[in-house]
């Protein structure tokens, strides 16, 4: 596969991911400002596409999961998906673009979850490794 195909594929994954996904994020955004004074690094609010699976990968039933960015941060990000790894759990993450452009792949960890309306969860990421900086 060459450089503009694999574009291409990515595009049209990003846009199979966005379909599938079905999470509106306007009340995640709205509701940011709350936790501002607390933090001690800027929020950036923007949506990504993030792939997320269980790190290292020691059994087969581990397979990747897709959420959303709801801010991210020099040191972490807020992943919004329809299920969230438990808190302290490393992660392989691969952040894109809604284009499909990678952005990031690093390993994080769950530092705190919490469910949001429509049987969504939020979790917090700590960068703890970057392999493939933006």
């Amino acid at each position: 596969m060459n450089d503009a195909q694999s574009a291409c594929a990515d595009r049209a994954l990003s846009a199979l991911i966005l379909d599938e996904a079905d999470l509106s994020l306007a009340d995640d955004f709205e509701n940011e400002g709350r936790w501002e004074d607390r933090r001690n690094a800027k929020r950036d609010a923007i949506v990504r596409i993030v792939e997320f699976s269980p790190y290292p990968r020691r059994l087969s039933s581990e397979h990747r999961e897709v959420g959303f960015t709801c801010n991210e941060s020099k040191s972490g990000l807020c992943v919004l998906a329809k299920e969230a790894p438990p808190v302290g759990q490393p992660l392989r993450l691969s952040v894109r673009e809604v284009d499909g452009r990678s952005r990031l792949e690093a390993i994080a960890r769950v530092v705190w979850c919490n469910e949001r309306a429509g049987d969504r969860m939020a979790f917090g990421l700590e960068l703890v490794e970057v392999m493939r900086p933006v």
